[in-house]
């Protein structure tokens, strides 16, 4: 297909913009999208994305990193990133 061709040819892909504006949500549809279109040997995707953690109340509070690819046995796909919080390092509201 025209977009595994064009995964193909790319070797690295940085998706950047302000918040909610639907990032983590294009780079999930386009996996999907790849193994539903090609078989598993064609392509060799690698890489994370980072996803929103929300508390009891629907507020964000963090973010996880997403692995995708194949993990080595034992290993989680998902690991905490950054926590509302005071501890350094801090970015924003993020610790």
């Amino acid at each position: 297909s025209a977009l595994a061709s064009s995964a193909r040819r790319r070797r690295h892909l940085f998706i950047s913009s302000p918040p909610g504006i639907g990032k983590t949500t294009m780079v999930q549809r386009l996996l999907k999208r790849l193994k539903q279109e090609e078989k598993p040997s064609t392509l060799d995707i690698t890489g994370f994305f980072t996803e929103e953690v929300r508390d009891s109340a629907g507020q964000r509070c963090g973010f996880d990193v997403v692995r995708v690819g194949e993990l080595k046995p034992g290993a989680s796909a998902r690991a905490p990133l950054a926590r509302h919080g005071t501890e350094p390092p801090k970015v924003g509201k993020y610790s």
